[in-house]
C-alpha cells in the first residue's frame, strides 16, 4: 500500500514495501514491550505474528496487515491538548 512519508531532499510522497513496514512493526513491538517488559524475543515475535490479519505465513515472513489494536491492553497514546491562546 502507499504510505505517506518524507522524501529525501524535502517534501512528502508515497512509499511502500518493507522500508515502510519496518517502523510500524518496531513501534508495535515497543508498545508490546511497554506492556510486558519481561517478554522474551520469541514471545514477542509470536504475539506480533498472531496480530497480522489476512496473511499467510511463508518462511520467516507473514504477509498482511499488523493489527496493533488486537494486541490487547497495549496503551494508546494520549494526545496532548493544544494550549489555549491568551491575548495580552
Amino acid at each position: 500500500e502507499n504510505i505517506p512519508s518524507t522524501l529525501r531532499g524535502g517534501g512528502y510522497g508515497y512509499m511502500s514495501g518493507t522500508s515502510m513496514a519496518t517502523p510500524h512493526v518496531a513501534g508495535a513491538a515497543q508498545l508490546l514491550f511497554s506492556k510486558t517488559p519481561s517478554a522474551t524475543a520469541g514471545g514477542m515475535k509470536s504475539t506480533l505474528l498472531s496480530a497480522a490479519r489476512a496473511g499467510a505465513l511463508t518462511g520467516f515472513f507473514r504477509y498482511g496487515e499488523l493489527d496493533v489494536s488486537s494486541l490487547g491492553g497495549v496503551p494508546s497514546p494520549t494526545p496532548t491538548p493544544a494550549p489555549t491562546p491568551t491575548l495580552p
